[in-house]
């Protein structure tokens, strides 16, 4: 079960989902040395996710993500396609590619990416299960449209916002809340994401 449909908490919690906000982007041109000049964009999404650790709402700050339609690249791999949450867990590396990919390697490349082992194929990205409480969209394929009701959020989008409201065990509105097994593995992907080691950074 992706969302936590009976024990459902009455204040925010790590990867709830909420609406009522707005995405702001500062757009600094000339980086990093016209600190004056700079454009702040605003996106409308209807949904976002709390991306504050449940223990560190507080204080009137809160770090949320837009949660967005997802790629239409993501129902090329058949794996997937069945079950975009599968983009969330570890995937053999077989599962990582669409079929006809992976049919295409040499076997050295099989061979190379079988010796990895599972690995996440879309690290900064956490699929959102469908749920009558989120609106379907058309997302547009090459097999024509399609309604989904899949959503998804990019770590990369992260940002907090600040309202009087965010208080520790303050009851706020929200829409869904995710299962205990869902948001361990968003917390486990996300903890992955930030945990990276760069390649010259490994000793």
């Amino acid at each position: 079960m992706f969302y936590e449909l009976e024990n459902v908490d009455p204040i925010l919690r790590f990867g709830d989902v909420i609406e009522g906000f707005q995405m702001l982007k500062p757009n600094y041109n000339n980086f990093p040395t016209d600190k004056l000049n700079f454009q702040i964009s605003v996106e409308n999404f209807k949904y976002f996710i709390v991306t504050t650790p449940c223990c560190s709402i507080e204080k009137s700050k809160l770090s949320v993500a837009a949660l967005k339609e997802i790629r239409p690249a993501f129902l090329k791999n058949e794996y997937f396609a069945e079950d975009l949450t599968r983009i969330n867990r570890l995937v053999s590396p077989e599962n990582s590619v669409p079929k006809i990919a992976w049919e295409k390697f040499p076997e050295e490349e099989k061979q190379k990416r079988i010796g990895c082992g599972f690995s996440y194929t879309f690290l900064d990205i956490f699929v959102y299960d469908s749920n009558d409480l989120l609106e379907n969209y058309e997302l547009n394929s090459k097999e024509g449209k399609i309604n989904c009701g899949y959503y998804m959020i990019d770590f990369k989008d992260i940002f907090v916002i600040e309202s009087d409201q965010i208080q520790r065990n303050k009851k706020i509105p929200k829409i869904l809340q995710l299962s205990i097994k869902s948001r361990d593995e968003l917390r486990t992907k996300l903890a992955t994401y930030f945990n990276r080691v760069p390649e010259e950074d490994v000793i």
